[in-house]
């Protein structure tokens, strides 16, 4: 995501492979290889002639994975994850170099499953995290630099704050 507000529409994909091998393995949990694919759709729309603007993103995710014995099945299941609604507004600009500071918040409701991709032997918390942020662009010249600042608070006190 860009500090710079913008109209877009935008598509991600993400494959994580042999997710939690070595903590699997040391417990001795009977699932394993466990891939995950995560599509993630969104759009942003400016307003107030380009200063803020709004936005969602929904993913898409399947998990697989594979399991010892026959006691436990691990179907691949897909299940669209949680909406992320944000927006974000620039405090600063100089319209001459480009560089800017802007603000933002993104709120995620469990508008998906509890569960990652709806799976039967994944588990999770699904809660409702706020994530303010804070974006910055330096331009000179040709050289930029940019970066992004956040913190995301979960809902409830069983999650961690990153």
């Amino acid at each position: 995501m860009s500090p710079r507000p913008q109209d877009r529409i935008f598509y991600n994909f993400n494959y994580y492979d042999n997710m939690n091998a070595t903590v699997n393995r040391a417990l001795q949990v009977p699932v394993t290889n466990i891939k995950a694919y995560r599509s993630i759709w969104g759009f942003e729309k400016t307003f107030n002639e380009g200063k803020g603007s709004l936005g969602m993103r929904v993913p898409l995710n399947t998990v697989t994975a594979n399991s010892q014995g026959n006691q436990y099945s691990t179907p691949t299941t897909t299940a669209l994850g949680d909406l992320s609604i944000f927006g974000k507004y620039i405090l600063e600009e100089n319209k001459e170099t480009g560089s800017l500071i802007s603000v933002g918040l993104s709120v995620t409701p469990p508008t998906g499953p509890a569960r990652f991709a709806g799976s039967p032997y994944l588990y999770g918390l699904n809660s409702v995290y706020i994530q303010p942020f804070l974006g910055w662009i330096w331009n000179s010249g040709r050289f930029y630099m940019q970066g992004f600042s956040a913190f995301d608070f979960p809902a409830t006190t069983n999650d961690v704050s990153m």
